[in-house]
């Protein structure tokens, strides 16, 4: 019941909107009827909403073309003038933002290059279940390796040399396997990401740099590159706290830096626009209106001097008032 009362004020009100569309058309004529922006807006809006009731298309195009029933509430901006001058600001300020845009992703290219140069193929460490029953041994073995032939032959069994990507059996006594290594001879290590994004190349640096920019999950990020060792090396907790001025610093200037410089460019912008049309906001109606009263303040009753009935005084006042 409910879905069929939505769908009927679906019905009527897409009516009145193309009821409206059309009127408009035959008003003003199909080419004056597009050269205004909004009612190009409209018009979209109507066609896909039709296309939507009678399902045109296969079954991809038509959820595509529902989709566009969500933006019909912009509608409303052209009935409320105040909000159709923020929204034709916000518009004229896209090519100041593209700027920005431009010195953030050299920004992030920046911070990227030098993240990839220090954190390539670092964010992986043996884990899952067969870390957590190592011995204590075998754990220290595998956070800080040493000499193959230094195991004694108790220690050795714990290696399982035939697995597919263990090469145990090609080391000998004064070899020092990686951590890597040493996680592929367990049965069976998992070598693997900490997280789905790393700094193995520019493209992902600069992901993963966007993604902390938004404050999201950026304090586990900066933990595993705090722990890092270097390449095929196991993480140790706290191994390099300097990291953490590193990460604080980009986060001054990746999250908030970046983010007050739109804020300024979309406000620099409104200023502009206000000196250049006096009020930003407000409509022409409503402009002359303020006009009208910015006048009327200014304007002040003349003060009305009665001429003395001294005679003196009263020449003085002929005098001064002589034109």
């Amino acid at each position: 019941l409910e879905t069929k009362i939505l769908t009927t004020i679906d019905r009527i009100f897409l009516s009145l909107f193309t009821f409206e569309a059309l009127a408009k058309v035959f008003a003003l004529g199909l080419s004056a009827y597009f050269e205004r922006p909004w009612n190009c807006f409209d018009f979209v809006i109507v066609v896909g909403s039709l296309l939507g009731v009678v399902q045109v298309g296969p079954g991809i195009i038509f959820r595509a073309v529902r989709t566009l029933r969500v933006i019909r509430p912009l509608r409303m901006i052209k009935r409320f003038p105040q909000l159709e001058l923020v929204v034709n600001t916000l518009v004229s300020s896209i090519p100041f933002v593209g700027n920005v845009i431009v010195v953030c992703c050299l920004f992030f290219f920046i911070f990227g290059v030098f993240c990839v140069q220090q954190l390539k193929g670092t964010l992986y460490k043996c884990q899952g279940p067969i870390y957590d029953n190592l011995s204590d041994d075998q754990k220290n073995y595998l956070i800080n390796p040493f000499e193959w032939g230094k195991l004694n032959d108790t220690q050795i069994e714990r290696f399982d040399c035939t697995l597919q990507y263990c090469m145990c059996h090609e080391w000998n006594k004064t070899s020092i396997p990686t951590s890597k290594e040493i996680c592929d001879c367990l049965a069976p290590g998992s070598w693997s990401e900490i997280f789905s994004l790393n700094f193995n190349n520019v493209a992902n640096a600069v992901a993963i740099l966007y993604e902390i920019s938004s404050t999201e999950g950026w304090v586990d990020i900066m933990y595993a590159v705090v722990d890092q060792r270097g390449i095929d090396a196991q993480p140790v907790r706290d191994n390099n706290l300097w990291w953490i001025v590193f990460f604080v610093a980009f986060m001054i200037f990746g999250a908030f830096f970046i983010l007050q410089l739109f804020v300024g460019v979309i406000i620099s912008q409104f200023h502009k626009l206000k000196a250049s049309s006096g009020r930003v906001l407000m409509t022409d109606a409503q402009q002359q209106w303020a006009a009208t009263q910015n006048f009327i303040s200014r304007i002040k009753p003349a003060k009305l001097i009665k001429r003395p009935t001294e005679k003196t005084c009263a020449w003085c006042y002929d005098l001064v008032t002589c034109k």
